[in-house]
């Protein structure tokens, strides 16, 4: 979605907590419990990585407290 602070993306259950995520920019994914087929997670991860550095996207965990409190969990 568009806002006025720029692209963001609503992970959904791909990212339910910020730490699935926090080692994404050296292409570290954490494994959520909800993953049922591997190779999508990887692909989907693969491509959550791009969006974020080619195009500045924020990405948003989709049950994360920090989400609640308008926090980013960086």
């Amino acid at each position: 979605m568009n806002t006025a602070e720029g692209l963001c993306l609503l992970a959904s259950d791909a990212v339910p907590l910020y730490e699935c995520i926090e080692g994404l920019e050296q292409g570290k994914y954490g494994l959520s419990s909800l993953c049922a087929d591997l190779e999508a997670f990887y692909h989907t991860f693969d491509r959550l990585r791009e969006l974020q550095e080619k195009e500045g996207v924020k990405i948003i965990a989709s049950h994360d407290f920090l989400t609640l409190k308008g926090g980013s969990g960086k």
